[in-house]
């Protein structure tokens, strides 16, 4: 029975093409695509690695996938894992991770108090404008004339007296009514208080904070990489140096800004999934992770 990278490699020549062309439909690299029709399995980074480009290799040339993998798993001497994916290409969409509800600041505190303040401060003023609207005009009852007693024998009362009993008592002064059109007005401005504390309250309660884990990982050569940290829109340079064959370096955060001197010999490992090198490219790149199409 012939091997699996005989197999793939009968299948290329069946379809005519050169090794270079089989490089370019796949995606991988010429060099890892001949180890695989070579069964030099041992130079990948790991059996997970060689089963998901000989996947990728067999699927383009239209083999039948469980039975070349079966075969690949005997010789491996490890089991099928669906769940394992390795990513042809850059990456084009890394999934949002959403994690818990960040709790309300103190300062949110101070803002709900002044909003209540002014919903309090509107309800009286409407209060009292339209308990004196409905009131009209208040007048002030006049007292009761006095009766003039004249006493038998008593002198005239003085003329300064006698002309202040004579001028008329002056009205009592009237109310102003309140204008229903500023009663509106007041009661439009408290709901639109309470409108904005009502929106405050939910902004804060919604608030997420996102957080995602970066592994570069170099499996044949060394290179130069720089990793840049954006957590809450503020920058900083967690790591700049190199990154020899076969170490890994781990960081978290809300996002990346990456500069990689090599990306070939780079994979990228985003919460957990790996999605290979970001590129086949040997010259350096700058990209930002996770790079999140718009929805908007």
């Amino acid at each position: 029975m012939k091997s699996v990278g005989e197999q793939l490699k009968l299948a290329r020549l069946h379809k005519h093409w050169t090794p270079q062309a089989a490089a370019k439909a796949t995606k991988i690299k010429l060099e890892q695509l001949l180890d695989l029709e070579n069964d030099a399995y041992s130079k990948f980074a790991s059996p997970s690695y060689a089963r998901g480009f000989v996947r990728i290799y067999a699927r383009t040339l239209g083999l039948e996938e469980r039975k070349i993998l079966s075969q690949l798993d005997g010789n491996l001497g490890e089991e099928e894992d669906e769940g394992v994916y390795i990513a042809p290409a850059g990456i084009e969409y890394v999934p949002e991770q959403v994690a818990l509800a960040a709790p309300v600041r103190a300062g949110r505190i101070g803002q709900k108090i002044v909003y209540l303040f002014v919903i309090f401060f509107a309800f009286i003023v409407v209060v009292i404008g339209m308990r004196a609207y409905q009131s009209g005009v208040v007048t002030r009852s006049a007292p009761a004339p006095e009766q003039n007693t004249v006493t038998v024998g008593a002198p005239p009362p003085p003329a300064h007296v006698a002309e202040k009993e004579k001028e008329p008592e002056k009205e009592a002064p009237k109310a102003i009514p309140v204008d229903p059109a500023t009663v509106k007005a007041l009661q439009a401005a408290a709901a639109k208080a309470k409108e904005e504390a009502d929106k405050e309250e939910v902004r804060s309660a919604t608030a997420v904070s996102t957080s995602h884990q970066l592994t570069l990982q170099t499996s044949k050569k060394s290179s130069w990489v720089r990793v840049t940290v954006v957590d809450d829109g503020h920058e900083k340079q967690v790591f700049e140096g190199v990154i020899d064959s076969g170490q890994s370096k781990n960081f978290d955060g809300q996002k990346f800004n990456l500069k990689i001197a090599t990306p070939s010999v780079v994979d990228v490992i985003l919460d957990g999934v790996n999605y290979g090198p970001y590129s086949d490219g040997d010259s350096p790149e700058t990209f930002t992770l996770p790079n999140v199409a718009q929805s908007d």
